[in-house]
């Protein structure tokens, strides 16, 4: 049985996500505070969080901190920089 650090699948997906992050903070520090793709952020924002729920405990800090600067809502600023350690 695979553990999660060698599964192909996992390390894939991951690499995808690392590649589409890399993007959105591109785009993200063309206009700092404003996502302007914001179907892409979301659908980006959201399978980071999925992934990372499945590969840890949704307690987990680096978990939590992710989804604190990532997440979009009422009077919560975006801090993409913050979410990918920037």
């Amino acid at each position: 049985m695979q553990t999660s650090f060698t599964n192909p699948e996992i390390l894939t997906r991951l690499e995808e996500l690392i590649s589409d992050s890399e993007q959105q903070w591109l785009e993200f520090q063309k206009s700092p505070g404003e996502i302007k793709d914001q179907v892409s952020y979301t659908r980006w924002s959201t399978s980071c969080l999925n992934l990372l729920d499945k590969l840890s405990v949704s307690t987990n800090r680096f978990v939590v901190e992710f989804e604190q600067w990532a997440k979009r809502s009422e009077g919560r600023i975006i801090n993409l920089g913050a979410a990918l350690g920037a």
